[in-house]
């Protein structure tokens, strides 16, 4: 393990920054290593007893916000096209928001031209982005909140995960702009949170679509069960009794007893056709592939 720069220095002074530097690096990797086992124990726990993707990204923007001594941290998400892109969560000063509940509507800042930008913004989809208070890349919208909020900037760092993105994570603050060292610490912390947020996140969608799989599975099986059912008891026992009503019928002497018997055979028949229709329904149509 290398020395730290100066710190064979005589120079007092020198030798105070040295360590002091070297302590400020160690206590940075500290800090990532801390989030990162943080956040896969926090995934590992959430696979195990059921994931949940908000308390997972709770868990995350609140860490973020903690570390950094930010204001802000929120998470957007791409729909399936990768087209669109909404803000589907945020760590906000010391509460964690959600679409789903009330406060989500009283927010300010304008999520939907962020998004937008977002999706719009080309480098942003494989590296992380640092904006300035002002930048011009950003949407007006975006450039007037800040400026009335004091936001100082913000770091934006895309959610990878196999060359693949499924959206972003923004962290942001007010007051003074933060030292380059700072800065830098907070765009590593971000970006070894979304790496690791991409990863959960796929996995949890992954998982998503093994259950639906499953439940899907499931529910052709119990179809194909009821389509048995009606077939070798319903509709046999339409056809059986069908089959003595026409019997009956042909050895009727009485007008009043043949009607009877029409009607009862025209019944039969109907219910015998519907049960026959509802197999059919009931039987999923196989592709091209499974009918192989």
């Amino acid at each position: 393990m290398n020395a730290p720069s100066g710190a064979q220095s005589d120079d007092p002074d020198v030798l105070r920054a040295a360590l002091s530097r070297e302590s400020s690096q160690r206590c940075r990797a500290d800090s990532v290593a801390r989030i990162q086992t943080d956040v896969v124990d926090l995934a590992i726990d959430l696979v195990v007893h059921g994931f949940d993707i908000e308390k997972l990204f709770g868990g995350l923007t609140k860490k973020m916000v903690e570390q950094t001594d930010s204001r802000v941290c929120a998470v957007w998400l791409l729909d399936d096209e990768q087209r669109r892109c909404d803000m589907r969560m945020a760590y906000i000063v010391d509460r964690f928001y959600t679409r789903d509940e009330s406060g989500w509507k009283g927010l300010a800042f304008p999520h939907e031209s962020l998004g937008s930008h977002l999706v719009a913004y080309k480098p942003g989809w494989t590296r992380t982005i640092k904006y300035r208070s002002g930048d011009p890349r950003l949407p007006e919208a975006v450039r007037e909140f800040h400026r009335r909020a004091g936001v100082n900037g913000m770091i934006v760092a895309p959610l990878l995960v196999g060359g693949r993105t499924l959206g972003w994570i923004k962290l942001s603050g007010r007051g003074t702009p933060q030292s380059e060292e700072l800065e830098w610490s907070r765009v590593v912390l971000i970006e070894a949170i979304a790496r690791q947020a991409a990863l959960a996140l796929h996995h949890s969608r992954v998982f998503e679509q093994s259950r639906l799989e499953e439940r899907r599975k499931s529910v052709l099986e119990e179809r194909n069960r009821i389509a048995r059912d009606i077939h070798d008891n319903l509709a046999q026992g339409f056809a059986a009794i069908l089959m003595q009503l026409q019997a009956a019928q042909r050895d009727c002497r009485s007008d009043a007893v043949a009607m009877k018997l029409e009607t009862a055979i025209g019944l039969a028949r109907a219910h015998l056709i519907e049960a026959r229709r509802s197999v059919v329904t009931l039987r999923p149509k196989l592709s091209d592939g499974e009918a192989n």
